[in-house]
């Protein structure tokens, strides 16, 4: 129950950000917790800003919304238990001034979440490599370049920021960006192979509480080493242990290829005894070195047998685990694509080139390069984002499907990739889901 003497306070780290449609992003950066509000709930944690106990803010709040005291208080007491159950705000017997911090944008189409690939550089070369990471292609934008960018996303509202590559960790000057975006007030996630992740390297990392590491672990020791390289198995499994051990949560990215299917159970299960409570399994890719290797793609009929596999741990482990079958750090309420590409999500190549995601980032799906126009200049005027702007779960071909608010559409590469158009369900996620698949695009 609220004691209505304590004042109310956040970590100081609380950022809330207005989404497309009206709700609200609250999200803690210290805490690493997020959720969505409403108006209402988003003016009471602004006030929560420990100078008001929640006897002042009843009195603020009847000021605001002219309703009867009794019937306020019922309301704001309600809310701040659900808060504090939440962990999203304290009590404290002092005042103390933390204000919340609001982000944002008036932009038609805010970016929440930017993908920067600061290097091409890798010390594996991956058979499966979509970037073909390995050297360097081209000139690659240096600290103040990154820096630059960095303080543009952050003044578009940008509340998170992965940091890949190539192998992000062979930058001298990694920790100064990592530790800049922190200084921005934007979440910093790190995607790595895990080759490098040392105790120095990691303890590292925790000083700056990143909200995930995510490493790449295809297997048992063959099958990771039969497409990441000899002696790369151990490397991983000790950097994950370390960041595990220092209390940094990891996502584990899995490539699902053919002979790796046959014993993902086995790897759900390792990870499990490695600490890992999050994991995305991806189909193994025909682009950059993949395609040297297409025999390595599982068919589409396999995916209902991945999928089978992973509902069968979720059941017997009596663990939390969240094993998912797409891109990261989803919007589950959006009806545009999952991972926001085009509508939340942007993404900036080694050489400063504004694509649409990771995958998407040959010469026809380049915005321009931050080298010549800003970052809000080519967000809002470049045709390339458009398909995706226009493309809803009402608007595709499975938006009948009962997945589609999981899915809406997968994978929006694969779907390119396997129909040539934007508005077409993701066929692998349609088999994991035991759904059929359109053999060919619809045209509308």
């Amino acid at each position: 129950m609220t004691d209505e003497k304590e004042y109310l306070v956040s970590s100081g780290s609380l950022v809330i950000k207005k989404q497309k449609g009206g709700k609200y992003l609250v999200k803690d950066l210290k805490r690493r917790i997020q959720g969505k509000a409403n108006e209402d709930l988003k003016e009471l944690l602004v006030l929560c800003d420990g100078t008001r106990t929640a006897d002042d803010l009843v009195q603020e709040l009847c000021g605001l919304y002219s309703e009867p005291e009794r019937g306020v208080r019922n309301k704001a007491s309600k809310s701040i238990d659900f808060l504090r159950d939440l962990h999203f705000l304290d009590g404290s017997s002092q005042p103390v001034h933390v204000p919340v911090i609001m982000k944002s944008s008036e932009m038609e189409w805010p970016i929440d979440i930017a993908y920067l690939e600061v290097t091409n550089k890798c010390n594996l070369t991956c058979i499966h490599c979509y970037k073909k990471a390995g050297t360097s292609h081209g000139e690659e934008l240096d600290t103040a370049d990154w820096m630059s960018a960095i303080d543009s996303l952050a003044s578009l509202g940008v509340v998170s920021i992965a940091v890949t590559g190539g192998e992000p960790l062979l930058r001298s000057d990694i920790f100064d960006l990592l530790e800049y975006i922190v200084d921005n007030t934007v979440g910093v996630n790190l995607f790595t192979n895990g080759i490098l992740l040392t105790e120095d390297t990691v303890c590292q990392l925790e000083a700056l509480n990143p909200e995930k590491v995510m490493v790449s672990l295809d297997g048992t020791r063959e099958l990771h080493q039969k497409i990441r390289g000899k002696d790369t198995f151990d490397k991983t499994v000790e950097g994950i242990t370390r960041l595990v051990n220092h209390g940094i949560p990891v996502r584990s990215n899995t490539v699902v290829y053919t002979e790796n299917v046959g014993e993902l159970s086995n790897v759900i299960q390792m990870l499990v005894d490695l600490g890992v409570r999050e994991m995305i399994f991806d189909r193994f890719m025909g682009a950059g070195r993949g395609t040297e290797h297409e025999h390595l793609i599982p068919p589409l009929e396999m995916g209902e047998e991945v999928s089978q596999q992973c509902r069968t741990f979720e059941e017997k482990t009596p663990q939390r685990l969240e094993l998912t079958f797409a891109s990261e750090m989803q919007n589950t309420e959006s009806p545009y694509s999952f991972c926001g590409v085009g509508t939340s999500m942007v993404t900036v190549t080694a050489s400063g080139d504004v694509v649409l995601c990771p995958v998407l980032s040959s010469p026809e799906h380049t915005a321009g390069s931050l080298r010549e126009e800003s970052m809000e200049y080519l967000w809002m005027n470049s045709p390339i984002f458009e398909p995706f702007r226009q493309c809803t779960t009402e608007s595709m071909t499975c938006g009948t499907c009962s997945h589609v608010q999981e899915c809406r559409g997968g994978c929006k590469a694969r779907v390119l990739q396997h129909y040539g158009t934007v508005c077409m369900p993701d066929p692998w996620m349609c088999a994991t889901r035991g759904q059929p698949w359109p053999e060919q695009p619809v045209t509308p």
